[in-house]
């Protein structure tokens, strides 16, 4: 079974089975220290040119050119001695897995005045760098850990259209694609389909998507106007959220305690003057049609109210 560098510790005195790239490699007159990194780390294997069994192994690594890959066969030991980690992998068997050139495109560990370009035409190797894996692990680790939050808080998670008939949004650049015989656009946003399921009753939903759109990238959080503060809308702000969607449905008390929703009209107003104060700029307000017993006069006076307070955007869910 494989075992991987950040787990070698519970492994101690055990034969294991390690594979990664080949970092590096110290050919000594009596010893080879060769690096092995994984995903998770790197380990040192220590090969005595002395032992006679060991002949086959030393040959190997003399001709193997680094960023090769490799499955090292032998038992884990503790070495004070050893500055990585305070163990080492005495081998028993070597196997390349694959070869790599003897001269890669350029050094990924120091990438001063490699041109752009280049990195990006061998973007396999530049990915290889200790940096550019950290960036992927933060990101995978806070969409994990967000995920599982949510989870806990009784949230269900959605996937929306990627791909839609027409632009969604006024004012918007979009991105058109060939579909079969017609027109699509990628999806700019997928707000519209998280207001139909909260109103079908999944009440907290959430989706991890990409958002395609061409203009100044744009950063949206939807707010409940029974339950944010100024303060929270502040952090919102110096968090480098740009457009704020407050989700308002209606102006009469009335429909809104019909929906189940825990603000009234006032709520709502000391939220859209919080947002201004705190410098939100680009604020949406959620409106809705066709609620039960709503009459036109009602969606009249909403509109007319939401318009006076000139946001950006408004959305009419129905």
């Amino acid at each position: 079974m494989r075992i991987y560098a950040k787990d070698l510790n519970k492994h101690l005195d055990q034969k294991i089975e390690f594979s990664g790239f080949v970092d590096s490699i110290r050919n000594l007159q009596w010893v080879q220290f060769v690096i092995v990194k994984d995903l998770t780390g790197k380990v040192q294997v220590t090969i005595e040119k002395s032992e006679e069994k060991n002949k086959e192994m030393v040959e190997l690594i003399e001709s193997l050119p680094l960023e090769s890959t490799v499955k090292i066969t032998g038992k884990l030991i503790s070495s004070p001695k050893v500055k990585l980690n305070g163990m080492e992998i005495i081998p028993e068997k070597i196997e390349v897995t694959s070869k790599s050139e003897h001269e890669i495109p350029f050094n990924y560990k120091n990438i001063d005045g490699v041109n752009l370009d280049t990195r990006l035409d061998y973007r396999f190797i530049d990915l290889r760098s200790e940096k550019n894996q950290l960036m992927f692990m933060v990101q995978s680790s806070f969409i994990k850990y967000m995920r599982e939050y949510l989870y806990n808080n009784n949230f269900i998670e959605i996937h929306t259209p990627k791909l839609i008939g027409a632009a969604s949004e006024s004012g918007a650049e979009v991105f058109e694609v060939k579909y079969f015989d017609r027109k699509a656009y990628l999806a700019q946003s997928p707000q519209f389909y998280k207001q139909m399921a909260m109103a079908s009753g999944l009440e907290k939903i959430f989706e991890v998507a990409n958002i395609k759109n061409k203009e100044k990238l744009e950063i949206t959080i939807e707010v409940n106007p029974g339950t944010v503060t100024k303060e929270k809308l502040q952090m919102f702000k110096n968090c480098g959220i740009n457009r704020l969607s407050i989700g308002l449905q209606s102006t009469n008390d009335e429909l809104l305690k019909q929906l189940g929703r825990i603000h009234n009209y006032n709520q709502f107003l000391d939220t859209y003057i919080w947002a201004k104060e705190v410098g939100f700029e680009n604020i949406n307000v959620d409106l809705m049609l066709g609620i039960p017993n709503q009459r036109i006069e009602d969606l009249k006076d909403s509109l007319e109210k939401i318009v006076n307070l000139k946001p950006k955007h408004i959305s009419l869910f129905g």
